[in-house]
C-alpha cells in the first residue's frame, strides 16, 4: 500500500514518460509536416511512357460513388477478401493479374467520384451473395509508366503521360488505370511500384 509520497513519485515518473513520448511523436509530426510527396520530400521516379497492346480481360470489379480516399482501400479489401477467404472458405477465383483502381472521372472530384476497384481473374467463379460484379476491362492501347514513390505523389506520373500524349498526338480514349505493383505493409513508402495506364487514341488519322 502506497503513501502520498510513492503516488507523486509515480504520478511524476509517468508524467515525464508522457512527455518524452509527445516530443518523440511532435518530432515525428514535423519531419511529416516537411515531406511533402508532391514536391520531393520523398524519393519517387517514374520511368519513360511506353505504349502497350492490351488484351481485354475479365476481372472482380467493385464500383461505388464516394471518396478516393476512403472508398479505394476499402473496396480493395472487399475483393481480396473474395480471393483470399478467410481459412476454411473457396476462393472465389484464380487471381490473373495485380489488383487496379480505374478512375472514371474526367477530373479531380473531392467527393461523390465515380470509383471501380478490379482484380484480374481467369477460370470459374464462385461469388454468392455479394455486391462484387464479373465484368470486362476493354483491350487495346494503352500509354504507360512506371511510377516508384509513396501514391500520394502518384499525380506526378499522370503529369508524365499527358504531356507524353501531348508531345506524340494522342488523346486519352477512357478511363485510366492504376496497377498496384507490390504491397504496402511488405515495403517502404518509396519503393511502391504503381502502374498508370491511360488508353489512347490518334488525334489525327495514321498515315
Amino acid at each position: 500500500r502506497g503513501d502520498a509520497g510513492t503516488v507523486r513519485d509515480l504520478f511524476a515518473r509517468r508524467l515525464a514518460a508522457t512527455e518524452q513520448e509527445a516530443g518523440r511523436l511532435h518530432a515525428i509530426a514535423e519531419v511529416l509536416r516537411t515531406q511533402d510527396p508532391l514536391n520531393g520530400g520523398f524519393r519517387m521516379s517514374i520511368t519513360e511512357p511506353v505504349i502497350k497492346d492490351i488484351p481485354a480481360m475479365r476481372a472482380l470489379s467493385r464500383r461505388e460513388r464516394g471518396v478516393y480516399q476512403e472508398a479505394i482501400p476499402r473496396l480493395i479489401g472487399e475483393l481480396c477478401a473474395h480471393v483470399c477467404p478467410a481459412e476454411g472458405r473457396k476462393p472465389a477465383a484464380k487471381v490473373a493479374g495485380p489488383i487496379m483502381f480505374i478512375c472514371h472521372e474526367d477530373e479531380y472530384r473531392e467527393t461523390d467520384a465515380d470509383i471501380e476497384v478490379a482484380l484480374p481473374i481467369v477460370g470459374p467463379v464462385n461469388l454468392d451473395g455479394t455486391a462484387v460484379e464479373v465484368v470486362t476491362l476493354p483491350g487495346g492501347r494503352f500509354a504507360s509508366v512506371l511510377y516508384t514513390g509513396p501514391y500520394p505523389g502518384v499525380g506526378k506520373a499522370y503529369e508524365r503521360l499527358f504531356a507524353y500524349m501531348g508531345e506524340h498526338g494522342l488523346a486519352p480514349a477512357g478511363p485510366s488505370r492504376e496497377l498496384y505493383l507490390n504491397n504496402p505493409c511488405e515495403v517502404p513508402e518509396d519503393e511502391l511500384l504503381t502502374e498508370v495506364q491511360f488508353p489512347v487514341q490518334s488525334l489525327s488519322p495514321s498515315v
